[in-house]
């Protein structure tokens, strides 16, 4: 029981102190044992348990409060009472609601964190009074705050956030905007120098720079990543491998190639609810190696990577009794999609993929090397698509990689990673022709991306909501970072709704606006001002122009603008709140 599910003081109106400690510690020490579990966004009760403790101070609780506050100054005058729940609706449920209209009654005394809370590293804790306070004082950090995200309730709020693209119909004239919109695209955000760089190019110079990523050294970040445990039987646990890849986000000099790892992670998706962490370190390589690669030959790669063997049963393939996963999911949702296959193709193709298996014995989950053993194979005749034959698993990809849908497929799907969701029919004509000319190299197809117009249409700025992953890589690039907030980044954007090497099922991250919703919204600001309480980078010496500039292309709307200056009008020395306001804005929540 949460503290404000507890029948209210009579005086006071809510719980008693000591009924209220209690029972927050108790919970506290239920989220514990729940943090201890393997992370998954959909264990029974976990993320909800969060949301229902008030007292506890929990995820996105104060900024909610600084959004409610704000709500309740903006009614009519004369409407005093107790704060109505509809004013505070889709704040995380009818439960949050009331809670937040309890405290809004309260007498604010500070209230001390427990223990166990304070235990934790402080990327791991919730937002805290005192923490807001550390970046300003209460009433200018509350009411600048609240004016960046000034609305009649949440879901208005989120309407803002998700369709924001109007009043910026010039933006990408500016040449500099134009080199902010690739780089943020093609891999996650710039510093104000690499503007600068980019922004003297012409538009083709840019897209060559980021694509001829192969000849740019990389020697910094290997020396600074940690060293994996690939030697053991079990290989390193999933957080350190998790955070050795945010790692290289944040400070890779090759983005595109992290960008486009990420993209076929999304795409050719495997995950740790069956495949092991060193499994996913590997095909994770073999994405960063073939990213740019001929399509088939990643393809053929992929059918034979040991995360995808178990995570789609290829292993268990065998003559006689063939699974028909990974064949329909190759069909379905790598290649030509629905509609352009039928069931004998499924049943003949699985045929086609057997005799690959897995050393390892029991330990199929920790292999790393996948074998062919040809008294797994079914070498009979086999029928796909009109042609008949003794096929390979490889021959099935032959003829699959050619096919106008799959060209259209993945020509769509990559425009929208890109570019903007739902791309008009004769821009997906024209990139598959470019993919199919080019003998299916994707290299070639991100090439013609970057170098339409309509990457640089008002249509396509700021088309796209940030991911988790890449809210947390942009911030960490802004605020800088040290060996311990990768892994809290990434504990972090499980709060927010995606975990790398864990996609919700085979078809990946639904994306776009499933990012925002009202508790991810202000898990996503209690990040950034926990990031900005770490900062150690040199932006804290930036002025409010400059900030604006780097981070949102100076492109910001009145609302976000006048926001921006109250706080900087009350705090004209404090860097660290004003980077938290600037990475608060609903500007930079879109990419």
């Amino acid at each position: 029981m949460g503290c404000c599910d507890m029948p209210l003081d009579p005086v006071y109106g809510r719980p008693s102190r000591r009924r209220r400690t209690v029972t927050c510690r108790r919970n506290l020490e239920r989220d514990e044992a729940c943090d201890r579990r393997p992370a998954r966004l959909d264990a029974p009760g976990c993320g909800r348990r969060r949301l229902r403790l008030v007292e506890r101070i929990g995820t996105g609780h104060d900024l909610l409060l600084l959004l409610a506050r704000r709500l309740l100054a903006d009614r009519p005058a004369g409407a005093g009472g107790e704060p109505p729940l509809n004013l505070l609706r889709g704040l995380s449920g009818r439960v949050h609601a009331r809670a937040i209209a309890c405290e809004l009654t309260m007498d604010h005394a500070p209230i001390a964190t427990p223990p166990a809370a304070r235990s934790r590293p402080i990327w791991q804790r919730p937002v805290s009074r005192r923490s807001v306070l550390a970046t300003g004082a209460a009433g200018a950090t509350a009411a600048a705050l609240a004016a960046l995200w000034k609305g009649n309730d949440l879901s208005d709020i989120l309407d803002r956030v998700r369709d924001y693209t109007h009043g910026y119909q010039g933006a990408l004239r500016t040449p500099r905007v134009r080199a902010a919109h690739l780089l943020r695209r093609a891999g996650f955000g710039a510093t104000s120098a690499e503007l600068d760089r980019y922004a003297a190019m012409t538009s083709t110079m840019m897209t060559e720079s980021v694509l001829s990523y192969q000849s740019t050294s990389n020697a910094a970040l290997e020396a600074q990543l940690p060293t994996l445990d690939l030697a053991s039987d079990k290989g390193p646990t999933p957080g350190a491998v998790q955070a050795w890849w945010l790692q290289r986000m944040v400070q890779t000099a090759r983005p595109l190639e992290e960008k486009m790892t990420l993209f076929w992670h999304g795409l050719l998706t495997s995950g740790l609810d069956k495949a092991g962490p060193a499994q996913l370190y590997t095909q994770n390589q073999l994405f960063r190696k073939m990213a740019l690669a001929n399509f088939g030959d990643l393809l053929k790669a992929v059918s034979k990577d040991p995360a995808m063997m178990v995570y789609l049963d290829t292993e268990t393939n065998r003559k006689g009794k063939p699974n028909e996963n990974y064949a329909r999911e190759l069909m379905e949702l790598f290649t030509t999609g629905i509609g352009h296959y039928t069931e004998d193709d499924v049943r003949e193709s699985a045929r086609a993929f057997t005799g690959w298996t897995l050393t390892g014995g029991k330990q199929l989950r920790y292999t790393t090397d996948s074998v062919f053993n040809p008294r797994f194979f079914d070498s009979g005749q086999k029928t796909f698509m009109g042609k008949s034959g003794n096929f390979t698993g490889d021959d099935i990809v032959e003829m699959l990689v050619p096919l106008r849908a799959t060209a259209e497929r993945l020509s769509a799907r990559l425009f929208t990673f890109f570019a903007y969701p739902n791309p008009e029919p004769e821009i997906v004509r024209h990139l598959a022709d470019t993919f199919q000319q080019s003998h299916y190299n994707v290299g070639a197809l991100v090439r013609e991306i970057f170098a339409m117009d309509a990457f640089y249409a008002p249509k396509a700025y700021r088309a796209l909501i940030k991911s988790p992953v890449e809210l947390a890589a942009q911030t960490l690039r802004a605020t800088g970072s040290d060996a311990r907030a990768y892994g809290a980044a990434v504990t972090a954007s499980a709060a927010m709704g995606q975990v790398l090497f864990y996609p919700p099922n085979v078809a990946g991250w639904p994306a776009g606006t499933s990012w925002i919703n009202s508790s991810t919204l202000l898990t996503r600001l209690n990040f950034v001002n926990a990031a900005t309480q770490r900062m150690r980078s040199s932006s804290s010496g930036s002025t409010l122009d400059q900030l604006m500039s780097t981070l949102v292309d100076g492109s910001i709307s009145p609302t976000t603008k006048d926001g921006l200056e109250a706080f900087t009008a009350a705090h004209p020395q404090n860097q660290a709140g004003l980077l938290f306001m600037v990475l608060a804005t609903p500007e930079f929540q879109l990419n």
